[in-house]
């Protein structure tokens, strides 16, 4: 028995040699926006933060926003919406709040997917008792990365639970033979994986926003979807890497007869800030999109309709984006 104790003390010192992590959130400074979070992998922290050349405000509830009274609009979404570089005053949720009179909250968080976005509403966002929701979350969901949102949020939540984890033999075990779909190690003595997924592949990322429009019914809440832009669609060019979600929240509005506001349609090319965050005069385009958008609400108020979305037609075989090994994912782990 001694000797089977000592056998297994050494795996595990050897293991512990070679480093292996579970992913977590490591943010790369003070005053950065996002920081850990026990369930959503990062998520953000009260206080005044930098953000890209302007000063984000981020409230006692982890946004960029105080919610106050129940019947708000919510907008959902990633740095897009969030307003990555411009001021609080800014974004598209306040300027839209300006326009419409009523209390608009931001609970865009940069990099968030539809499942981050979902797990959150679940969590929190229900619980403000909003009248409407603005559903955004897009170009974070179809970027690429080594693994899917969903494989390393399952692990998050093994991590956090499962004492077993914190062995150095299991958790080089699960980075050697982990099937994809279970959960997440590495180790820097392997290479960094080479082979490209969805962060939230094309059928699951549909699946996940049916099922925010039939939470929304079931609560007697609003729906609109709000489709960001970049500067290769400002061109109006559509290449299949983008046009396969893009056409996937279009059949969703339709099949649940709620209204859809393409930023494409609203935007001018010199109203971004990059390839993908609008200026201040860019959220104002979006803004008044919106406004217009919901005329008639909320006496109109856009309940979704309509079964549950067919995913079975849809197909992703865009090409993989990126190749160059800048996997932002990387963050995720100490190497």
């Amino acid at each position: 028995m001694a000797g089977v104790v000592t056998a297994l003390v050494c795996v595990e010192l050897a293991a512990r040699l070679a480093r292996p992590e579970l992913p977590a959130w490591r943010p790369e400074g003070e005053g950065m926006v996002l920081t850990a979070h026990p369930t959503l992998i990062w998520g953000m922290s009260p206080g005044v933060k930098l953000n890209a050349g302007a000063m984000a405000t981020i409230g006692s509830t982890g946004l960029r926003d105080e919610p106050g009274d129940p019947g708000a609009i919510l907008v959902l979404g990633d740095s897009a919406l969030f307003g990555h570089g411009v001021e609080d005053d800014e974004t598209l949720p306040a300027q839209l709040e300006a326009l419409m009179g009523v209390e608009v909250i931001n609970a865009a968080v940069p990099g968030y997917s539809i499942e981050q976005a979902l797990l959150w509403m679940e969590d929190q966002g229900w619980g403000l008792s909003p009248s409407l929701v603005l559903a955004g979350c897009l170009w974070s969901g179809n970027a690429w990365g080594a693994w899917t949102d969903e494989e390393l949020l399952r692990t998050r939540r093994l991590g956090r639970w499962n004492p077993l984890v914190h062995s150095g033999a299991l958790k080089l075990l699960v980075a050697w033979a982990a099937p994809k779909g279970s959960v997440v190690a590495w180790t820097p003595t392997l290479d960094w994986p080479e082979d490209k997924v969805r962060r939230v592949p094309l059928k699951r990322w549909a699946e996940l926003n049916d099922a925010l429009a039939h939470q929304a019914a079931d609560r007697g809440v609003g729906l609109v979807f709000l489709q960001p832009t970049n500067d290769v669609l400002l061109t109006g060019d559509r290449p299949l890497q983008w046009a396969v979600y893009l056409d996937a929240m279009e059949a969703l509005a339709a099949h649940h007869d709620v209204p859809l506001v393409a930023l494409s349609d609203a935007l001018a090319p010199d109203q971004l800030l990059d390839r993908m965050h609008p200026t201040a005069e860019g959220h104002t385009a979006g803004a008044l999109a919106v406004q217009a958008a919901l005329q008639g609400w909320p006496e109109q108020l856009h309940l979704p309709s309509g079964g549950v979305f067919d995913t079975s037609s849809l197909v992703d075989e865009a090409p993989l984006g990126w190749r160059d090994g800048t996997d932002p994912q990387r963050s995720l782990f100490s190497e």
